[in-house]
């Protein structure tokens, strides 16, 4: 007795055929075998005679799920860049708005801005450095010197304190102060 002498028309034997589709799913899901041998002779022993039909769409589908793979592995590394790149904007802002706190006085000068500025969780010299890029502006020691000439930055200590906050030598800034008026 034959595969399909169980079956009374041709129609009904059409119909107990699998399309190609099908059988490549079953054939990816491994149902009909694992070398290409082996599941070619019992698609044959089936009454199928469409192997390279179905290797092609299983291709098809393995070729889908890896761009689909690649698809969703670019899009979670663009996530993540904007994830990281959203990071780096809030602690630039908090930086920036510690430099001005930093220029204002609020955190002290010298060591014991290093001490504050660090046990609150900044780099030192990360918000040093904004600072410095704040205050400079462009601003050459010469300039400097003149805005000290004409009282922008204070006397005395308090003129030490908002130098060497806006990162400038005191020591450097007076004695070109002293050379301007000399």
């Amino acid at each position: 007795m034959g595969l399909f002498d169980g079956f009374k028309k041709k129609e009904e034997v059409k119909e107990a055929l699998k399309d190609v589709a099908t059988l490549a799913k079953e054939v990816k899901e491994g149902l009909w075998g694992k070398t290409d041998e082996e599941i070619k002779t019992k698609l044959e022993a089936a009454g199928y005679d469409c192997y390279l039909k179905v290797k092609s769409e299983v291709n098809h589908l393995i070729k889908l799920e890896n761009d689909a793979k690649e698809k969703a592995a670019a899009a979670a590394k663009e996530a993540q860049l904007k994830v990281e790149a959203a990071r780096e904007a809030v602690k630039s802002a908090k930086i920036e708005a510690t430099a001005k706190e930093v220029i204002e006085g609020k955190w002290g000068n010298g060591h014991e801005r290093r001490e504050k500025l660090e046990a609150a969780g900044f780099n030192y010299t990360e918000v040093q450095d904004k600072v410095n890029e704040l205050l400079h502006s462009g601003k050459d020691l010469e300039t400097v010197a003149k805005e000290v000439i004409q009282g922008k930055w204070g006397n005395g200590a308090e003129r030490r304190e908002k130098l060497e906050a806006a990162g400038y030598n005191y020591t450097e800034v007076q004695n070109l102060v002293n050379k301007l008026l000399g």
